[in-house]
C-alpha cells in the first residue's frame, strides 16, 4: 500500500487520514533501501526523514513465525502483522490478499487502499467523490490492482460514482 500511494504522489491522504504511521525495518528495506533511484522510494524516504514515518523494530522470530504458519506472505506483510501483535495494535494496512487473510486469522483487522479511501472521504480529506475517484484512478495507474467487483462494491459503500 505505502508504496502505490507513494508511487501515485499521494501519500498526503494516507498522513492527513491516519497520521503519522510507523513502518517495519522489513518494509522500510523492500520501500526505500531495495529502491534506490525509483521515484517513489525517494517519496518515502523524504517522509521518514521528515517524520511522517518512523521505524519499528520487530522479533525476527515472530516475522519466521507468521511465514511458517502462512507460507503466502512476503517478509514485509509479515513483519507488519508481527509488528501489530507485538505492540498490541488491532489494525494494520495491508492490500495483498493472503496477508489479510493471515491478519484476519491472527485477530487483526487489515484495512486496505479502498478502505483509507473511504476513509479519506468519511474524514473530509477527499471532499467529493470527484477528488475520490481521482484519487482512486491515481493509486489504480499507480500498479495497484483491484477486482472489478470490489471497485463496485466500494463505490456503493461511499455514496456511488461521481
Amino acid at each position: 500500500m505505502l508504496i502505490v500511494f507513494a508511487r501515485a504522489q499521494r501519500l498526503d491522504i494516507l498522513f492527513r487520514t491516519l497520521g503519522n504511521l510507523a513502518i517495519t525495518r522489513e518494509v522500510q528495506k523492500e520501500a526505500i533501501g531495495a529502491a534506490v533511484g525509483r521515484p517513489d522510494a525517494q517519496v518515502l524516504a523524504d517522509a521518514l526523514r521528515r517524520g511522517r514515518l518512523s521505524v519499528v523494530s520487530v522479533a525476527p522470530r515472530r516475522v519466521v513465525a507468521l511465514i511458517g504458519r502462512y507460507p503466502n506472505l512476503g517478509r514485509g506483510e509479515a513483519s507488519v502483522i508481527a509488528a501489530a501483535l507485538q505492540k498490541g495494535e488491532r489494525t494494520v494496512l495491508l492490500d495483498e490478499r493472503a496477508a489479510r487473510r493471515a491478519a484476519a486469522l491472527e485477530g487483526l483487522q487489515a484495512v486496505g487502499s479502498l478502505g483509507v479511501l473511504a476513509r479519506a472521504h468519511r474524514a473530509g480529506v477527499l471532499k467529493s467523490r470527484k477528488e475520490l475517484a481521482e484519487a482512486l484512478q491515481d493509486i489504480l495507474s499507480a500498479g495497484l490492482w483491484i477486482a472489478p467487483d470490489v471497485v463496485e462494491a466500494f463505490w456503493a459503500g461511499v455514496g456511488g460514482r461521481p
